[in-house]
């Protein structure tokens, strides 16, 4: 008895196939959020890459001041003058201008990121420096290490 209702039926008859399409609104909806998110993403890195122009010019004079052959005594002192100016330009002149030695180190490592600013050598050489003027004798590789650790923070700190 069954075979005789199989039968009878006849041949299944399937739907045509859903053709697929970009056509539907929903997919213009979700190219535009797309479009949106990419402009957003643009625009923030041109305003991230404006806002870093000073840690660019600051990095520039540094590494223009290690390939020039001026004394170590004057290039500490340039090194020391602009990283100050990159923290008025950070942080404002009342917060940091008036300090200096420890206190000006101090204010260095609490905006960096990674907390260490100079390494402890490099510290007495910069405040062994405040106080002995241009008669410093300061090694090459105390320095370069000055310049590279000065380039370290300029990158890292924090606004």
């Amino acid at each position: 008895m069954q075979d005789t209702t199989i039968n009878t039926i006849g041949e299944l008859i399937e739907p045509s196939p859903v053709s697929f399409s970009f056509n539907a609104p929903g997919w213009y909806l979700l190219l535009m959020l797309f479009a949106l998110l990419l402009l957003i993403a643009g625009i923030r890195q041109i305003i991230r890459y404006r806002k870093n122009k000073y840690r660019r010019e600051a990095i520039a004079l540094l590494q223009t001041m290690a390939q020039s052959h001026s004394p170590n005594a004057h290039k500490l002192f340039k090194t020391l003058e602009i990283l100050k100016q990159v923290a008025i330009i950070s942080y404002g002149r009342e917060e940091q201008a008036a300090l200096n030695g420890h206190s000006w180190l101090a204010f260095l490592g609490r905006k960096n990121k990674d907390k260490a600013v100079f390494s402890p050598d490099i510290e007495e050489v910069v405040l062994y420096a405040v106080y002995r003027g241009s008669h410093i004798k300061l090694s090459p590789v105390d320095m370069d290490l000055l310049q590279e650790e000065s380039i370290t923070w300029i990158k890292s700190h924090h606004v």
